[in-house]
């Protein structure tokens, strides 16, 4: 997955990310630099509604997901 390349789908453990989420999480990242990884993947789990069918935010899934585009991203620089 390519994070910076706008026209490339992101993915990840079978979701889709549609280009609105994708900026929702961009913004949700810049926009509170503070935040612990952990509390900005609750967060963006709360927004998206990407839940376990119990109910619970998929946190570690976002966490280890935002890693990735952190990963990706530095990498591109």
């Amino acid at each position: 997955m390519e994070a910076t390349d706008r026209s490339t789908p992101w993915s990840f453990r079978g979701r889709r990310f549609t280009p609105a989420e994708r900026d929702l999480i961009r913004a949700v990242v810049r926009g509170f630099p503070s935040l612990s990884r952990m509390e900005l993947a609750h967060t963006v789990c709360e927004l998206l509604g990407w839940q376990r069918p119990s109910g619970r935010p998929k946190g570690r899934e976002c966490r280890e997901f935002l890693e990735r585009l952190i990963r990706a991203y530095a990498g591109g620089r």
